[in-house]
């Protein structure tokens, strides 16, 4: 899954031992506070031998046209930290190919002023929860058209996208052995991958007269044709191996 790979390479990882002391303490109590009252829709996971570099996985809102997707934002807190905000980039771009928002570039680049990269409203009061609730609302502030139409066309391909790369590209990755993710956002991914499905089933098998046209995105973010009647048969496939892993799980905790 070319847009996971190497999230630790993107920003330039800094070794733990290289933080002051004072940091490290700090980012260790905004993993505790997020973990004892975690937002909803929001999981991350610090990597193994490095609590400066996370990996978050943030769902899209309910209500909004991107609901229930999985987007994989990979966040490092430098030395400076809380003083200066975390690096943060969303990996869920489908390799630069697919953008979900006009702040949030198919590059991985975030324009946020809670980031200090559009506007600086950055303080040390933020925290990595705050800062992950931030990108999810902008996530979820989906462009408005003042013709219906275009918004009518924005929302079917934000939703196409959603459905191809925030929800099957990811849970197929949670699903492999050498996935990018650790072993608790791989479970809650495919935890609410089982909640939402029939979410998702119903959000595709309402737009498969669209299969085999052309996107004309008005915002200009993605190209592409349609192929809606493929994702029904990918969320279908992808249902029966989330059974299939649940019940060799179960099965193996019976013996």
């Amino acid at each position: 899954m070319d847009n996971q790979a190497g999230a630790s390479k993107g920003i330039g990882a800094m070794p733990a031992k290289d933080v002051p002391a004072a940091c490290l303490l700090r980012i260790k109590r905004d993993i505790a506070d997020f973990n004892a009252d975690p937002p909803p829709g929001i999981f991350i996971a610090p990597e193994e031998n490095d609590v400066t570099n996370i990996n978050a996985i943030v769902m899209g809102a309910k209500g909004t046209p991107l609901e229930g997707g999985f987007f994989h934002f990979y966040v490092q807190c430098t030395d400076r930290y809380p003083l200066q905000p975390p690096k943060v980039r969303c990996m869920t771009t489908d390799a630069g190919r697919v953008q979900f928002n006009e702040h949030i570039y198919s590059s991985g680049h975030i324009c946020l002023s809670t980031l200090n990269t559009f506007g600086a409203t950055w303080s040390p009061a933020q925290s990595l929860s705050s800062v992950l609730i931030s990108i999810q609302s902008l996530l979820c502030d989906v462009h408005k058209f003042q013709d219906k139409a275009a918004s009518d066309r924005f929302e079917s391909i934000l939703q196409h996208e959603m459905i191809r790369v925030a929800v099957c590209d990811t849970v197929e990755a949670c699903l492999q052995e050498n996935s990018p993710f650790a072993q608790t956002l791989k479970d809650a991914v495919l935890k609410k991958f089982t909640e939402f499905y029939d979410k998702y089933e119903s959000v595709v098998k309402s737009r498969l007269h669209l299969t085999g046209t052309q996107m004309n995105d008005p915002a200009r973010f993605n190209a592409g044709t349609y192929q809606f009647e493929k994702l029904l048969t990918m969320l279908q496939g992808l249902k029966q191996k989330v059974a299939e892993k649940n019940e060799a799980a179960a099965a193996k905790a019976d013996t």
